[in-house]
């Protein structure tokens, strides 16, 4: 029932994570040890990946930071669960679900990781994570969903809840990728890319699993582009797009999870950076009936 920002304070730079009220817009912030650049939610906490970064080694050492919604507690969990090289640090993905928090690295490994104590509890390989460059997780009751992002390629696959080993559930064409994957209700909705021009342009479509990994529904969600945002409200996703060429300008969609049939119900103004790599639909959420969407634009314009 609420709306969390993670960020920066001005001008002392501090991390700080700030609560708003979705009716009263109205906000309270609160300090934050460290700033995490990967995040996840669930059980009534907040939990974000902080690295530690070492110049000697060029490496990354990840730690769980955990902020509890209820007590705006916030503490960094002792274990390193990842260490990346180079820029390994933004080739990661995490998600909540399960009871468990769920951390992908740049491989083809996938981490189960306690809530509790940040610890790595299991460790399942051959996921098709390191095919992409920026993998895209999502995790339910009806387990671990995996794709290896942008960049391919179009397969996603599933660790079933006990399961020791990841099972293919879909295979798509090439070029192709799985951009998102997302929750909605007991299904799980992918957007699946096709790039044409030598990789100008992309078609994309809408792909739904019932929790099982069987296919249900596949439906042509249009020319959009690398949406690379989405999040869902009871039966109902919400989409923000750029174009097919990631020219602008954005496009505030809403798709029925039961059928697929996606609508534009706003334009936005054209985003600063268009198609960032790293849009990953933190900009981005929905609370009840409302959707809120930060504007990176810095031009007057609808809001």
């Amino acid at each position: 029932g609420r709306i969390w920002v993670v960020g920066s304070t001005v001008p002392d730079n501090l991390c700080a994570i700030e609560e708003v009220d979705p009716i009263s817009l109205r906000t309270r912030s609160f300090s934050l040890p460290a700033c995490g650049t990967y995040l996840a939610v669930g059980g009534g906490r907040i939990f974000l990946a902080d690295g530690v970064f070492t110049a000697t080694t060029d490496s990354d050492a990840f730690h769980v930071e955990s902020f509890d919604t209820t007590t705006h507690r916030a503490v960094v969990m002792a274990p390193v669960d990842i260490t990346t090289t180079g820029t390994g640090y933004a080739h990661m993905a995490m998600a909540y679900g399960g009871g468990s928090l769920w951390l992908t690295p740049w491989s083809d490994e996938a981490l189960e990781v306690s809530p509790l104590t940040g610890a790595v509890v299991a460790t399942f390989t051959g996921v098709p994570i390191s095919g992409g460059g920026h993998p895209v997780v999502a995790a339910g009751q009806s387990g671990l969903w995996l794709a290896a992002g942008v960049g391919g390629p179009e397969v996603i696959d599933r660790l079933a809840p006990g399961s020791l080993t990841p099972v293919k559930v879909f295979t798509g064409a090439e070029p192709g990728a799985v951009w998102l994957l997302a929750l909605v209700g007991d299904r799980v909705w992918a957007e699946v890319a096709n790039s044409r021009d030598e990789g100008r342009t992309f078609v994309t479509r809408l792909v739904a699993f019932n929790g099982s990994g069987q296919k249900e529904l596949e439906v042509p969600f249009g020319q959009l582009g690398q949406s690379g945002a989405v999040t869902a409200s009871g039966d109902e996703l919400w989409s923000l797009t750029a174009g097919a060429d990631c020219s602008g300008p954005q496009r505030l969609w809403k798709i029925d999870g039961r059928t697929g049939k996606s609508t534009v119900t706003l334009t936005f103004r054209s985003p600063v950076v268009p198609c960032p790599p790293e849009f990953d639909g933190s900009e981005f959420a929905a609370v009840g009936s409302n959707v809120f969407v930060l504007d990176p634009s810095d031009s007057p314009g609808p809001s």
